[in-house]
C-alpha cells in the first residue's frame, strides 16, 4: 500500500468508547485502488467489512466472504458470488508453506515481509485518523 486516507467515527449512543466504524482510500504502488470500509453495530452484533474498487466489491459479514462485479448502471446490481474461505490447520500450514518455500521458492502468504507490510498499513490507517491527512508509505521509513 503507497498511501492511505482513512477516517473513523462512533455515533453518539454507541456503547463503544471510541470510533467504531473506519473507512479509507487505499491507493497500491501498482496503481490499483480501493476503498475500505469497516464497521461494527454493537446492538446487533454484527460486523460488515468491505473493499470496493473499479472491478467489483469484497464483502465480509462475520461468517461468510461474497464478491461481486461492479454494476455497469448507477444503483444496477450484480449477483454476489460466494468465495471460499479455506479453513486453517494451524501449524501445518506454516509448515507446508515453509516446505513449499524452500523446494519451489513460492513465498509463504505468512512471512514475516508479509506482517510488517500488514502491520505498516495499520500504522498507516492510524495515523491517517489521528492526523485527518494522507499518510505514504514513504513516511514509516523515516
Amino acid at each position: 500500500i503507497e498511501s492511505i486516507h482513512a477516517s473513523a467515527w462512533r455515533p453518539q449512543w454507541s456503547a463503544y468508547e471510541h470510533p467504531n466504524n473506519t473507512t479509507g482510500h487505499l491507493v497500491f504502488a501498482c496503481g490499483a485502488r480501493g476503498h475500505y470500509l469497516h464497521t461494527h453495530d454493537a446492538a446487533r452484533n454484527t460486523i460488515d467489512i468491505q473493499i470496493h474498487g473499479p472491478r467489483g466489491a469484497l464483502r465480509y459479514d462475520g461468517r461468510q466472504l461474497t464478491f461481486n462485479l461492479r454494476p455497469q448502471e448507477q444503483l444496477g446490481e450484480s449477483p454476489l458470488e460466494p468465495v471460499e474461505l479455506v479453513p486453517a490447520r494451524g501449524e501445518a500450514d506454516l509448515l507446508r508453506d515453509f516446505h513449499a518455500y524452500i523446494t519451489t521458492g513460492a513465498e509463504p502468504g505468512i512471512s514475516v515481509r508479509h506482517n510488517l507490510e500488514t502491520m505498516a498499513a495499520c500504522e498507516m490507517m492510524c495515523r491517517s485518523i489521528a492526523l485527518e491527512r494522507v499518510v505514504t508509505r514513504g513516511e514509516l521509513d523515516r
